[in-house]
């Protein structure tokens, strides 16, 4: 009759375990992005990145933003809001300075300045709808445009 060797229970190795923490670590990155994506679906709210210090020391170069769209006859002066530039590729985030006038379809043109820069934005804008920012986080973004 052989005799067959009981397998002995061995401690995982260090690298297994090493492995394990990661896997678990992607797990908990990819169940937070999910749930992000979820909320910003639902709560109607979107991630801007800024490369330019137009904004500094608000918002810097590098920061990424967190927006909410609303309806623009929610704005009040000093609120730092995004809007559509017309026919220019990328939108502005500045702050109101000023608002100028509210038509009855909800139309407000105003103006607005970055913090960073001397002079007001060339002309105002008329918009119905901005993406108000409510929290910025520095240092996320990538602040070279070439990346």
């Amino acid at each position: 009759m052989p005799l067959h060797r009981a397998k002995v229970a061995t401690k995982p190795r260090f690298a297994s375990k090493l492995v394990d923490f990661f896997l678990t670590l992607l797990a908990i990155g990819g169940s937070i992005c999910l749930i992000l994506i979820v909320l910003g679906i639902v709560f109607n709210i979107s991630i801007m990145m800024f490369r330019t210090g137009s904004m500094s020391p608000t918002i810097t170069a590098g920061s990424i933003a967190f927006v909410k769209e609303i309806p623009a006859t929610e704005i009040s002066v000093d609120d730092i809001v995004t809007v559509e530039r017309g026919d220019a590729d990328l939108p502005v985030t500045h702050r109101v300075v000023e608002i100028l006038k509210t038509n009855d379809s909800g139309v407000v043109t105003f103006t607005m300045k970055g913090d960073a820069n001397d002079t007001l934005d060339v002309d105002p804008y008329s918009v119905s709808t901005v993406k108000r920012v409510f929290f910025s986080v520095p240092g996320i973004a990538p602040d070279d445009p070439m990346v």
